[in-house]
Parts: structure tokens; C-alpha cells; sequence
């Protein structure tokens, strides 16, 4: 499913281990229609949104298969790719993390983790970007 969505506006070939890394572990981790993906044309990325209850589940799936995190008191010690992107999307705020692969391998993929709703519900946009 994330493969499909991916290759929406995709022009250069993400590492296919790391997609299936994701993809895999969110099968393997949710019942069929537990948890929705969607294409995001507001932001060109996947979003899947989820009750909390599944926040540790998510989480651990995502330190799997990203190597590195940051949240809004050290998003500037960033590379400059993710804060380019971190900007694009409106920059963190308390509570929200951005998780990315190796930025220096082209193109690399980044997780927005977003709770909103008082925290109740958490909402994950996942995309490609380059370094440069």
C-alpha cells in the first residue's frame, strides 16, 4: 500500500528496503483497516491518522526503520534538509517529532508525527525528499 502511494508524484527511486521496512512493519503490526492511508496533496505526502492507544506500537515501528529523530528543542542541531523541510511544514511544535532516514542518501524518507485533537489523535505524513 505504501509502495502505490509513494510512486504517486515520485520521480526518483527511493531505497526499496526501507520502504518495505515500513510497509511490512505496518502490516505486520495492524489488522486490515485499522489503520487508513492517504495520499496528503497539501503537504505531497502519505498521512495515516490513529488513536493514541496506538502511539507506542507506531513509535516503535518508526524507530525501526528511521535512523534519526528530533523534536522542537533541538530541530536546529538538524541537517539542513530536514529543517528546509521542517519549515515547509510549519516547524515543530511541543509534542511533534520529524524522523528521517539517512539524509545523506538520496532521496532519503521523513515521518511528521503530529498529535492533535488534545493529543487523542496522532496523525503520521510520511514522504521523500533530497539533500540538496
Amino acid at each position: 500500500m505504501l509502495k502505490k502511494l509513494f510512486n504517486r508524484n515520485q520521480v526518483m527511486p527511493i531505497s526499496q528496503s526501507e520502504l518495505e521496512c515500513l510497509g511490512i512493519a505496518f502490516q505486520d503490526a495492524f489488522k486490515e483497516g485499522e489503520l487508513q492511508w492517504q495520499w496528503d496533496g497539501r503537504y505531497n505526502t502519505v498521512l495515516a491518522e490513529f488513536d493514541s492507544c496506538h502511539q507506542e506500537k507506531v513509535l516503535s515501528i518508526l524507530g525501526g526503520c528511521f535512523t534519526d529523530y528530533w523534536y522542537n528543542h533541538c530541530i536546529n542541531d538538524a541537517p539542513n534538509a530536514v529543517q528546509r523541510i521542517n519549515d515547509f511544514l510549519g516547524g515543530l511544535k511541543p509534542g511533534q517529532l520529524f524522523f528521517s532516514t539517512d539524509t545523506a542518501k538520496e532521496p532519503f524518507i521523513y515521518c511528521a508525527w503530529w498529535p492533535w485533537n488534545l493529543g487523542k489523535t496522532i496523525s503520521i505524513r510520511l514522504a521523500t525528499a533530497s539533500s540538496s
